[in-house]
């Protein structure tokens, strides 16, 4: 279940933080606090939510949607260890965007998969650090 990201800045994060935590009933792999990007005619969108169950039939907040389900995919993952949030963040996020988002796949003899399934980010400063996820297909 995700948080639309054209509609994400006229939103306090701290009420969307408050919202995906309260949910009890998260999927077991999932993490409780799943953000990325889709993209839709050529356009990157940002989303921000909570992973369900597929068979999840409870309420749906105002604002968010139920998505999915997405196919597998092999994921090439852009991080940066643990590091202090209040004084490094900017820098981290600037450093692995910039690596990943300027990745050539084909390098390693991949594409991008993004056409069938969406980016990660997972963001936890103090635990793994900062890490975005792109998904990549062998090239036939």
């Amino acid at each position: 279940m995700t948080k639309n990201g054209e509609v994400w800045p006229q939103h306090d994060c701290d009420l969307m933080c408050g919202i995906v935590s309260s949910f009890k009933d998260v999927h077991p792999i999932i993490s409780g606090h799943t953000a990325g990007w889709t993209w839709k005619d050529g356009k990157r969108n940002y989303f921000y939510g909570v992973g369900v169950e597929p068979d999840y039939n409870g309420e749906i907040p105002e604002g968010f949607e139920m998505r999915g389900p997405f196919p597998a995919s092999y994921y090439l993952v852009f991080s940066h260890p643990p590091f202090y949030y209040l004084a490094e963040n900017e820098e981290v996020m600037r450093r692995v965007h910039e690596l990943a988002w300027n990745f050539d796949p084909t390098t390693i003899g991949y594409e991008w998969n993004e056409d069938e399934c969406q980016d990660y980010q997972r963001h936890y400063p103090e635990g793994h650090g900062y890490q975005v996820l792109r998904p990549v297909r062998k090239i036939k």
